[in-house]
């Protein structure tokens, strides 16, 4: 892509979880925080998809240089978009409100800040055959109100 003189790569999985490396190519690189998934084909929940929490940016400033939002149906929920990711660097929220295709429960002020760092390089080994990381869905687990007011009073089983 480089050779071909591409002057900016929009990353998709797996590479979007390999940052630092992905960033060495020399390429700019450009992230769509607002979408878990954008090339149409059928996934799970979203979870494990190339989103971006408004309060998580900074952490990807040494990687990306273009942040732009896609899915926005009116000019009006781009506006919204900016004003969250880039004014305000936070969403308290439901976070499937807030990305497109993500489909799973938790509330965005409830989000553990170790969990981008623990996705900015993981290499997304959570989707490799034979391999098995939890980090992702435990601390997103961590965020469901239900899911902490059920483990609070023993209702449910422990956390997977």
């Amino acid at each position: 892509m480089k050779k071909l003189g591409v002057e900016y790569v929009h990353l998709g999985a797996p590479l979007f979880f390999d940052m630092e490396r992905a960033a060495q190519v020399g390429v700019p690189i450009r992230a769509i925080p607002n979408v878990a998934y954008a090339d149409g084909l059928p996934h799970d929940n979203g979870l494990y998809g190339c989103w971006i929490r408004p309060e998580d940016l900074h952490m990807y400033e040494p990687y990306v240089q273009v942040i732009e939002f896609e899915d926005c149906a009116n000019y009006k929920r781009e506006q919204a978009m900016y004003r969250i990711y880039i004014k305000g660097n936070g969403w308290k929220g439901p976070m499937e409100q807030l990305i497109t295709n993500y489909d799973y429960p938790g509330e965005g002020r409830m989000f553990n800040p170790n969990f981008t760092a623990a996705r900015l390089n993981c290499g997304q080994i959570c989707q490799t055959p034979g391999r098995t990381c939890r980090i992702c869905k435990r601390l997103s687990q961590l965020a469901d109100p239900d899911v902490i007011t059920d483990y609070a009073t023993h209702k449910k089983e422990p956390l997977d």
